[in-house]
């Protein structure tokens, strides 16, 4: 396998709020720059010290996700990281959002 999928991951960050729904929504997306991954690891913390822990896993090809646990108010810190069988590549950018 190839090392040379672990160049840059873009994280952007978008938070969302559905029209008609009660519940509170944090979408990412992410620009894909691998060409071997199995998949996406996102990572999330709140704002603060601490370190992010492992939020969910996303499969190959996958360039977005939408946290629904999340608590308006408060705000989340995400990273992305691709991963495959040899590792996994550098996190993306941390991008912080605070849910409405």
């Amino acid at each position: 396998m190839s090392k040379t999928w672990w160049t840059g991951l873009l994280l952007l960050l978008l938070f969302i709020v559905p029209a008609g729904a009660s519940a509170t929504q944090l979408r990412l997306s992410w620009t894909d720059n691998s060409s071997n991954e199995s998949g996406f690891r996102i990572l999330r913390k709140t704002a603060g010290p601490g370190p992010l822990q492992l939020l969910t896993t996303v499969g190959p090809n996958i360039t977005s996700y939408t946290d629904t646990r999340v608590i308006p108010g408060v705000i989340y810190c995400y990273r992305v990281r691709a991963f495959n069988a040899e590792g996994r590549s550098a996190s993306s950018n941390r991008v912080c959002s605070q849910a409405q």
